[in-house]
């Protein structure tokens, strides 16, 4: 189980387009000193809503935002603009560390990146497609993802492999 996390928390990382600025807290940073703790606790609302598919929460966040404008907006832009930049540079390793695996392996990783990707799902159906999926794995093609983890840094904290 414990590579299941390892693994998992790659595929976060890796394919978080399905929530394009992280979840509510630390990654908004100067974004949240622009709100007031009413503005805050509205976003927190959007991203605690386990109802929303993953495209509902983006655009919400996203008209939040343009709905309160300012300073606030601006910063939430930045930070959408860097976050893309960050993604795409973060599949291209992927996609260059992948290059010389076995076909299941190739294929698991296409599989989570279509997961992740698929927009219609709510982040609890996410999860739970993403532990069917790694459950059903054979052992070799987990063990073979686990040498990923090096070019994320090192998630011991999150279990040993």
């Amino acid at each position: 189980m414990s590579s299941f996390k390892i693994i998992f928390a790659f595929c976060l990382i890796a394919f978080a387009a399905a929530a394009p600025i992280g979840e509510f807290g630390g990654i908004f940073g100067d974004i949240e000193k622009t709100l007031n703790d009413e503005q805050k606790q509205q976003l927190k609302a959007i991203f605690t809503n386990d109802a929303l598919t993953k495209q509902q929460i983006q655009d919400q966040i996203k008209e939040y935002f343009e709905k309160i404008g300012g300073d606030a907006l601006n910063k939430f832009n930045e930070l959408h603009g860097s976050f893309e930049s960050k993604k795409d540079e973060m599949i291209k390793k992927i996609e260059d560390a992948t290059s010389n695996m076995s076909e299941g392996a190739k294929q698991l990783v296409a599989q989570i990146k279509q997961i992740k990707e698929n927009m219609s799902l709510t982040r609890s159906q996410d999860r739970e497609q993403m532990k069917t999926l790694f459950d059903n794995a054979p052992e070799d093609v987990k063990n073979e993802l686990k040498s990923l983890k090096g070019i994320f840094g090192n998630h011991d904290e999150h279990g040993s492999a």
